[in-house]
């Protein structure tokens, strides 16, 4: 998406957890569909991807729609509320990678994604949400 914004991305996967499906929606998937899907689902998918519509396998909007429908703090993974403890116990990022043995940048990955799904700008908020919901 970085390099073609105008790109209109099908994901076809066997792959339907919540969080594939939520990672790639994010990244900028305008389509979610099956690799068992029939033929004729399929090529009507791919038509509908090229001509600008969003596509979304039935099972694939039934687990949209159950995670949206959740509170904001139960969208977190288990690997970003982990992050946001370390974070909130005062590590830095560098930190935070050298103990769960991941690259810096993963970590500033899970953060900004934190972030989004709290709808706040900073640790600081971020801690603050959680510890509201007496995550961490």
């Amino acid at each position: 998406m970085q390099a073609n914004p105008s790109a209109r991305i099908l994901i076809l996967t066997n792959i339907e957890n919540e969080t594939n499906i939520v990672n790639a929606i994010e990244a900028g998937a305008v389509g979610y569909v099956l690799k068992d899907s029939e033929p004729d689902t399929l090529a009507d998918a791919i038509r509908r991807t090229m001509q600008g519509e969003g596509v979304l396998a039935p099972t694939v909007t039934r687990t949209l729609l159950t995670y949206s429908r959740r509170p904001t703090d139960q969208r977190l993974t288990p690997r970003e509320r982990e992050i946001l403890a370390l974070v909130a116990a005062g590590k830095s990022n560098r930190m935070v990678a050298a103990e769960l043995h991941i690259e810096e940048a993963t970590v500033k990955a899970h953060l900004t994604r934190t972030f989004t799904k709290l709808n706040v700008n900073s640790r600081t908020e971020a801690i603050a949400v959680v510890q509201g919901y007496g995550l961490i």
